[in-house]
């Protein structure tokens, strides 16, 4: 299981992802209805599946030797259950050899929504902006208390 501060990663290409479906859809927006653009920015399409090749490994095996999801957040078994279908397409059609490189290759493929809930993706959002604005003031100050190092 994934703990709290664990960075995979995947996971600076995913927030930027989401911050750029974010914006997109903003922009878009004729009424700006938070809630709204946040579930539009959840059901979007993303450029690959946000979880690590190995883990998803390891919850396939698990699944066929349990029967069964070892996870209980429906997006996630709703992702697990497509990556499993396109694994299982690419070793029936013959494009991959091994149940490891199916999961792979399924999971750099691209991800049909980010499989996230809308309330996840506001918070990752908001984190992303937040962190771009801090590091810019940061890279501000430097450049103003430390003039002749170019910053």
């Amino acid at each position: 299981m994934k703990k709290k501060g664990c960075v995979c990663d995947y996971t600076k290409v995913r927030n930027a992802e989401l911050a750029a479906t974010f914006n997109r859809l903003l922009s878009e927006a004729r009424a700006i209805d938070l809630l709204e653009i946040c579930r539009r920015v959840a059901e979007s399409p993303a450029s690959r599946f946000f979880i690590s090749e190995d883990r998803a490994y390891e919850l396939v095996i698990a699944r066929r030797r349990l029967g069964h999801w070892p996870v209980r957040l429906r997006h996630r078994v709703r992702m697990m259950d497509e990556i499993l279908s396109r694994a299982e397409a690419l070793l029936a059609s013959g494009i991959e050899s091994t149940l490891r490189d199916a999961v792979y290759a399924a999971v750099n493929s691209p991800a049909p929504e980010f499989y996230l809930t809308p309330r996840s993706c506001r918070t990752l959002v908001y984190a992303t902006f937040r962190a771009a604005y801090l590091d810019a003031m940061k890279r501000r100050l430097s450049s103003v208390c430390n003039p002749e190092s170019g910053n």
